[in-house]
């Protein structure tokens, strides 16, 4: 079934709203009323989802969910989705798509920190800025992100693909201190100005940059430069997002000279990072 949901703007929640399991949930609602009593907590208070937003039942593609409204405050928004589209047109909470693993979030504003933490497959789209912890870790596990794909059309804040493993991320805008911070394997790709400690401790993995003034005091002391080389695949992995929707694709592709700096070589050593100029 297909679903639309609205925030109710005179229902303020005594707390955070914690929405987990609310996308399957409503995936499996027979109808409109069964959606609004769902349970969901709003801090320490239990509520039926009818006291916080108007649930409707539209024509749409089956496993089609469109949340419109403030939802800063709900966390958790598509965690551990496997299938479908959730659409938001408006901002969201905390780990919003967290442990990811299939179909499709896309956000028309901003998204809070953790968005896509220990993502594992699946796709998100975010129109404006996203927090801290983009596509990383929970504290204290080995692994962040293990795959799928996240595209930030804004800015992103710091420690972007920490322990990242597998997958993709492109930030076109700017990226906080700590990007890929002990990054394991995967591609991060940056079309803004980036801060310090870049790659710090990265085993693997492939860090694409645009060149920038203090490109040299971001990235991290383990690096060194190995000369221009560009790889026969940048332009394949860079046509593929602009095709799935990054729009700074042309921008890179049109840039020609190349330089790789390998490292961390205070780790394994073995990551790169592509500079573009």
């Amino acid at each position: 079934m297909s679903w639309r949901m609205t925030t109710l703007n005179h229902a303020i929640a005594p707390g955070q709203v914690e929405a987990r399991g609310l996308i399957q949930s409503l995936s499996k609602a027979q109808s409109a009323l069964d959606a609004a009593k769902i349970q969901i907590w709003a801090g320490l208070i239990k509520l039926q989802l009818g006291d916080l937003a108007i649930v409707s039942e539209t024509d749409g593609p089956s496993d089609h969910i469109e949340l419109e409204g403030d939802f800063s405050r709900w966390n958790g928004l598509g965690f551990g989705m496997e299938h479908g589209n959730l659409i938001v047109h408006g901002d969201t909470g905390a780990r919003t798509g967290g442990e990811l693993s299939g179909g499709c979030i896309e956000i028309h504003g901003h998204c809070g920190p953790w968005a896509g933490v220990s993502a594992r497959g699946g796709r998100m789209k975010i129109h404006e800025n996203t927090g801290d912890w983009l596509g990383a870790n929970w504290p204290g596990e080995p692994k962040g992100m293990t795959g799928g794909e996240i595209i930030v059309k804004g800015q992103a804040g710091q420690h972007a693909g920490s322990r990242m493993r597998r997958g993709v991320i492109a930030i076109g805008g700017n990226a906080g201190a700590g990007l890929a911070l002990s990054m394991i394997a995967g591609s991060i790709l940056v079309a803004g100005s980036t801060e310090g400690a870049v790659g710090s401790g990265m085993k693997r993995g492939t860090i694409l940059l645009k060149a920038s003034g203090k490109l040299d005091q971001n990235l991290s002391s383990g690096f060194k430069s190995s000369g221009e080389f560009r790889p026969l695949t940048l332009n394949m992995q860079l046509r593929y997002l602009q095709a799935i929707g990054w729009h700074k694709s042309d921008e890179l592709l049109n840039l020609n000279q190349c330089e790789r700096f390998s490292g961390d070589l205070l780790a394994l050593g073995l990551g790169e990072v592509l500079v573009l100029h």
